[in-house]
């Protein structure tokens, strides 16, 4: 049985590409980049017994050779694609970098405008302070003045009934 399984194994047609496949790239479900593991399957895709050339004496280092070479196809695209991953990284780091020293710079300018309208609204409370004092001094001014010209108007009436009386 076990001399069975070795003979199955090294048929060309037996070829193990699932395995090679799990072995150079791990294949996952959310694996969300398509377009990359489309590409590794047909680098990957190892011609048929038909289309190969028919060599009696090493059928299994045609196979082995074949394997390897795809794998190696296989491990320069995801090299490749490391470098195009690395690369947008860094392109994304050097734009978060640049939107936090903007971000800074916005930071630090909104802060001198609030240390400016706190020291505004400081002088504006007392502004206020002081033009409330100056209504409520007016005002009571106002009111003494009143006080003196309604006094005076009621001393005159009262003096000018006595007038009238005696003029009659």
């Amino acid at each position: 049985m076990a001399r069975e399984s070795r003979a199955t194994s090294r048929q060309p047609n037996a070829i193990r590409r699932p395995h090679v496949y799990s072995l150079v790239v791990p294949r996952t479900e959310d694996q969300g980049d398509s377009e990359f593991s489309f590409e590794l399957e047909e680098v990957l895709s190892v011609p048929s017994a038909a289309a190969r050339p028919k060599d009696a004496d090493s059928p299994d280092h045609l196979q082995a050779l074949e394997l390897i070479s795809g794998a190696a196809q296989a491990m320069q695209m995801v090299e490749s694609h490391s470098h195009k991953i690395q690369a947008k990284a860094f392109e994304l780091l050097q734009h978060s970098r640049s939107k936090r020293i903007e971000a800074s710079q916005q930071i630090a300018s909104l802060q001198e405008r609030l240390i400016a309208s706190e020291a505004n609204v400081e002088q504006l409370t007392k502004r206020l302070a002081e033009a409330e004092a100056r209504a409520n001094t007016a005002e009571h001014w106002l009111r003494r003045f009143h006080d003196a010209i309604n006094t005076a108007f009621a001393d005159k009436r009262a003096c000018q009934p006595d007038k009238v009386s005696s003029a009659a």
